[in-house]
């Protein structure tokens, strides 16, 4: 009996020792294999292309100002040019163009055109005792009282500098002048000695105007020189509208 219980002893002591000997085996044998990094890679390569691409750059491309623009109007929108009370009109069709482009409203038709012209001018009949000539006080008062429009003043610094300075603010100019010295080539004869035009903007070559006393008068081009010989009020100051927005 005792030898059988040595030997069985003796049995599971071997097969304990062969058991642990093989789990170091299979231990090493792992530690030392090569770990295989292509789930890694899949992995690695699923997460990169479910990234959004980073957007492309947009070039931004400067862009010009928009040209300032003012609906314009000849004094004599049915043609009647020396048919009073159109001959006389053109502070009436200034102050409907800066009223126009103030209230940033489109020129109507020449028939509508005409008869708020002639509305303007019996308004000025009835107030001002005539249509025939206003100077700059006057006409103020028409773009203010006659039209509701309180966004001008009178301004005495008509320097290019000013003038200029106010355009680039983004206002327009209802300017006075002798038409015989600004020298439109397009003015009937003789040319109007007390004349009115809007000018809006300006160029290296001059400034650029409506002038209601031609057909051909929108955007009409004036050097500097041109406007400052020519600009006065009825009584010869030197003075002007400043018209905003």
């Amino acid at each position: 009996m005792k030898t059988d219980l040595k030997n069985k002893t003796l049995f599971l002591v071997i097969v304990l020792i062969a058991f642990l000997d093989g789990m170091l085996v299979m231990q090493h044998v792992s530690e030392s294999a090569p770990v295989s990094t292509a789930n890694q890679v899949r992995v690695l390569q699923d997460s990169l292309s479910s990234k959004t691409a980073p957007a492309a750059l947009t070039e931004v491309i400067a862009t010009e100002p928009e040209a300032k623009s003012v609906p314009f109007t000849t004094q004599a929108p049915l043609g009647y040019w020396t048919t009073k009370p159109w001959a006389d009109f053109a502070e009436e069709a200034c102050v409907y163009m800066a009223y126009k482009w103030g209230t940033d409203s489109e020129m109507p038709g020449t028939a509508e055109t005409a008869t708020n012209l002639e509305a303007i001018g019996q308004w000025e009949t009835e107030h001002l005792g005539s249509s025939a000539l206003t100077d700059i006080s006057q006409t103020l008062q028409i773009l203010n009282q006659a039209l509701g429009y309180a966004k001008a003043t009178i301004s005495t610094d008509t320097s290019v500098a000013n003038l200029k300075t106010l355009l680039d603010s983004g206002a327009i100019l209802i300017v006075p002048v002798n038409g015989q010295i600004l020298d439109n080539r397009y003015y009937g004869d003789p040319a109007p000695e007390y004349h009115m035009i809007v000018l809006y903007d300006y160029n290296a070559e001059g400034f650029l105007a409506n002038d209601p006393g031609t057909s051909r008068g929108k955007g009409a081009l004036y050097p500097e020189t041109k406007i400052l010989e020519s600009l006065q009020d009825l009584n010869g100051e030197k003075r002007m509208i400043v018209v905003t927005r």
